[in-house]
């Protein structure tokens, strides 16, 4: 809870500082980015404004915002702050037991010791949530897009965001991609609400060998 409050109270300084010049009203802006960093970061999909038309940092810190999601346990899409908060915490780490290699320490999130297996389990959810993510960006740029509407539509879909950038902005939409694009996309949103291994197991031949 923590994170999740620090990392919006920084992220809406950052945009209503960003923004002010383009509304001269900090109350105006202020709001404005409260809203937008909350509808965000909760993956609700709203949206007050035509954020689009802000400045690159408040859309690069709305993009990063869509990436991270919300608090573990929440409806919300994205990588959640939980499994970010455990990566971070492992590579920290990883480069203090580089500098003292018999260093023996625990890594701990909100008092408790993180097993070896989740930190493995969190590290490779990350990795698969990156290539699934990747891989459909790199699919749906077939349809001759510009380079920001094919990251932020394939990030949205993944994390269940809604608007994204560009043409799919939110005064924008989905509509100009082609069935095949709208095919990816669908799965990759469908693949983010499981949470990515439900549905990779289902694809899996392994899943479905009888087992003796």
């Amino acid at each position: 809870l923590r994170l999740f409050l620090a990392i919006v109270f920084i992220s809406v300084g950052l945009i209503t500082i960003n923004i002010l010049s383009s509304y001269n009203d900090f109350e105006h802006s202020f709001r404005l980015a409260l809203f937008q960093v909350a509808s965000i970061i909760s993956t609700t999909g709203y949206s007050s404004i035509n954020f689009d038309l802000w400045p690159s940092l408040s859309k690069t810190v709305l993009l990063i915002l869509m990436v991270f999601g919300a608090m573990a346990g929440s409806t919300a899409g994205g990588i959640k702050l939980t499994r970010v908060n455990i990566l971070f915490k492992s590579s920290v780490k990883k480069i203090k037991n580089m500098v003292h290699p018999r260093k023996v320490e625990a890594l701990t999130v909100d008092g408790k010791e993180v097993s070896k297996s989740t930190i493995e389990g969190v590290q490779s959810f990350i990795i698969i949530y990156l290539i699934v993510f990747a891989v459909c960006a790199l699919l749906i740029s077939i349809d001759n897009f510009d380079l920001l509407t094919n990251i932020s539509a394939s990030l949205a879909c993944i994390s269940n965001i809604g608007p994204g950038f560009g043409t799919v902005g939110p005064y924008g939409s989905f509509v100009g991609f082609s069935n095949f694009s709208k095919f990816i996309l669908s799965l990759e949103m469908i693949a983010g609400r499981l949470e990515l291994f439900p549905l990779l197991l289902l694809f899996s031949p392994n899943t479905w060998k009888k087992h003796i």
